[in-house]
């Protein structure tokens, strides 16, 4: 087996165990009304946080991506690559934060709600 198709199934396995990990987190309970008004804010908060880092990574992103295209060492493939993990690392980012924000709510849910137990249990997913 290659190392190109060994990191392609590491990959795949990794995404299939984060969503199965993800799902089972937003399938937990979100809590009354009480956690829900700092959680929105939290949300809030963490979407404009992405929103600014973003914006300014994008600009830095496609000043390098032009350099790397112009400079004849590198290229349209080169540039190609940087382009495709950029945007994979940002779609990363941004899933890591969407789901890390909705459990955080369900966490302190089940510490309330259930103990700090059911707490832990939650904030790390399905581990037994």
């Amino acid at each position: 087996m290659s190392a190109l198709t060994f990191s392609f199934i590491a990959s795949a396995a990794g995404l299939v165990y984060a969503l199965w990990c993800s799902r089972w987190v937003l399938r937990q309970a979100e809590g009354d009304d009480a956690l829900q008004a700092p959680y929105l804010a939290i949300r809030e908060g963490a979407n404009a946080f992405i929103r600014t880092q973003y914006l300014a990574i994008l600009g830095v992103g496609v000043l390098l991506l032009i350099v790397l295209w112009v400079t004849p060492q590198f290229g349209f493939l080169t540039a190609l690559g940087f382009a495709i993990g950029g945007l994979c690392s940002a779609l990363s980012g941004m899933v890591g934060m969407w789901v890390s924000v909705r459990a955080n709510v369900r966490t302190t849910a089940a510490a309330a709600r259930q103990g700090l137990f059911q707490a832990l249990r939650s904030a790390c997913a399905p581990v037994r």
